[in-house]
Order: structure tokens, then sequence, then C-alpha cells
């Protein structure tokens, strides 16, 4: 039994890893075109720096040139809200401000489905360790 609950552990932390380099590869294109400030489709030394002291007077809330602890964890912590709130409104189907389990099931079933189908590589329904092992040959091979 331990083995099966291994090995269901395993495959979870690699289906939900798959999600997170294509949101990371879309979030890379994102940053890169904010960092392009001129848009020319290339990043200069200039443009880095200039974004760079942008993000930092946003992260310095009183604008006297220094950071605190406070104002980080301030920026972090506005951060996380806005991608928590993304999140939640993404799950909540209906829009009325509250998941419903049914709505918890709905995306979680929709994302094991579209993730399973990633692994279960002979369609036989089932994950081997094969398919697990090759899974990550390839997450391996795309960083």
């Amino acid at each position: 039994m331990s083995q099966i609950l291994s090995l269901l552990l395993v495959a979870t932390a690699l289906l939900v890893a798959p999600v997170t380099s294509v949101a990371q590869a879309s979030d890379l294109s994102k940053r890169f075109e904010k960092v392009d400030l001129n848009g020319d489709g290339a990043v200069s030394r200039e443009e880095l720096n200039e974004f760079g002291n942008a993000k930092f007077d946003e992260i310095d809330a009183d604008g006297n040139g220094s950071l605190t602890e406070d104002e980080a964890v301030s920026i972090a912590i506005s951060r996380a809200t806005e991608r928590a709130k993304k999140r939640f409104a993404k799950a909540d189907a209906d829009g009325d401000g509250v998941i419903q389990r049914s709505e918890f099931e709905q995306r979680r079933d929709q994302r094991q489905a579209m993730l399973f189908s990633r692994f279960d590589t002979d369609g036989d329904g089932f994950v081997s360790r094969e398919e697990l092992r090759e899974a990550r040959r390839r997450r391996l091979d795309r960083n």
C-alpha cells in the first residue's frame, strides 16, 4: 500500500511540474515584453537597468532610496494576494465568489485529465514507472 501511495505522490508532483513549466514559459515571455521598453524584440543593458530601477522604485514605498524588510514583505504579500485572487477567480466557475465542492472537483478533474494524458503515453489508462521516468527526462530536457 505504501508503494502505491509513494507512486501516487511522485506522479502528482510530476503532473504539476509541466504546468509550472508552461506557466513559467508564458511568464518569461510576458516579462521579456515588459523589459523590452522600446519594443524592438531585444533587451539592451540600458533597458534592463531602467526596468530594474523602476522595480526598485515600486518597492521603495516611502521613496527614500533604500528598501526595508517591511517594504519587501509588503510587495511580496501584495503580489501573492493578486495571484491568489486570479487563481480563485479561475476556480469559481459561476463567479459567485464561492468555490463550491463541485467547482473544485470539476477544475481538479479537468487538470488531472489533461495532465494524465501527457503521462499516459501508451494510452492504457495507467501511468507506469517508465512513463514517469520518461516524463522526468522530457522535463529535464526542456530545462
